[in-house]
């Protein structure tokens, strides 16, 4: 660089205008050129007076104020933002909520009358809730110490909000319970699976046996079992429910008393399917009665609605 380029860029380094390459450049020609360097110190020298020439003032409220709101939502744009906010939120809780009660209404057990179930249902609920509200509380609470703390310490900074602790708490209590609720659906969907091949392996055995039983019920119903297996399916299509509060319970008869081997209702438009295990060659016959729901008697109460008989030999 020649002593007139670096001349040039002298007012532009002193205002810190120069590209860095430049910059770089120029501090290889004063590092070597004493006039250049004495130039540079008149000209911070000059810059320097120019600045404390001009006195120091505040701006005026009203600026302030005017650039705070170019910055900053009037109160009523934040209102209605944090009113929007809380109906979002409200609306997510709610719509998962929702969701959590018919996870658990499908899981509750079927021998339940429709009235027990949703009792057993609000019971849950509540329970959820009684937990929301109490860490609601502690959260609250350990919010105030907080702000408690930084107020004697005269740190700057204002504390945690409860809202975002509060709605975070009741998001992960949710999705505990829906991983517990899908866990123990894929749980029943594999038992399921393996009840339905047990029971398609049961139906195509030449081995079983098919036994109708008949009463003075109306509807299709039969057991079909396998002695070697120890197996058996008890399955209906057209049988009624029986009256409100009991339930249909199967007995297995040959022993000197009648034993206990299902209790189910029937499904709609009469259907059942019950898969059984026991050691069938011990019995001769099975019946069916109608007991208090919703778990059934140790023995008989009344009089076989439906009653079938082994064959001969098969037994």
């Amino acid at each position: 660089m020649t002593h007139a380029e670096a001349q040039e860029l002298m007012a532009a380094y002193v205002l810190n205008a120069l590209e860095p390459h430049e910059a770089r450049v120029l501090d290889a020609h004063l590092a070597e050129c004493d006039d250049c360097r004495r130039e540079l110190e008149q000209l911070r020298e000059v810059g320097a007076t120019l600045a404390s020439g001009f006195p120091q003032a505040a701006p005026p409220p009203a600026l302030r104020e005017a650039l705070l709101a170019t910055v900053r939502p009037p109160a009523a744009r934040r209102r209605l933002v944090t009113v929007g906010l809380a109906i979002v939120a409200v609306g997510m809780l709610t719509g998962a909520m929702i969701l959590l009660a018919q996870r658990m209404y499908r899981f509750l057990p079927t021998e339940f009358d429709e009235q027990t179930r949703l009792l057993a249902l609000l019971a849950g609920l509540v329970v959820i809730g009684v937990v929301v509200a109490v860490m609601t509380r502690l959260l609250r609470l350990v919010d105030e110490a907080t702000a408690a703390r930084l107020q004697r310490g005269g740190a700057a900074g204002a504390p945690s909000s409860s809202l975002w602790l509060v709605v975070g708490a009741v998001v992960i209590v949710l999705l505990g319970a829906q991983v517990l609720l899908v866990q123990r659906q894929n749980d029943a969907l594999s038992g399921q699976l393996d009840q339905q091949g047990r029971l398609l392996a049961l139906l195509v055995s030449p081995e079983s046996t098919t036994v109708p039983l008949t009463g003075p019920v109306r509807g299709s119903v039969r057991l079909v079992y396998n002695t070697q297996a120890h197996e058996g399916v008890l399955s209906a299509t057209g049988l009624a429910m029986p009256k409100s509060g009991s339930v249909y319970q199967l007995w297995l008869l040959g022993g000197p008393k009648p034993e206990s081997a299902a209790i189910f209702l029937t499904g709609p438009q009469g259907t059942m399917i019950t898969v059984l295990g026991a050691d069938f060659a011990r019995y001769h016959a099975v019946a069916v009665t109608v007991e208090p729901g919703p778990r059934g008697s140790p023995q008989p109460t009344t009089k076989p609605v439906l009653i079938g008989s082994f064959p001969p030999g098969k037994a």
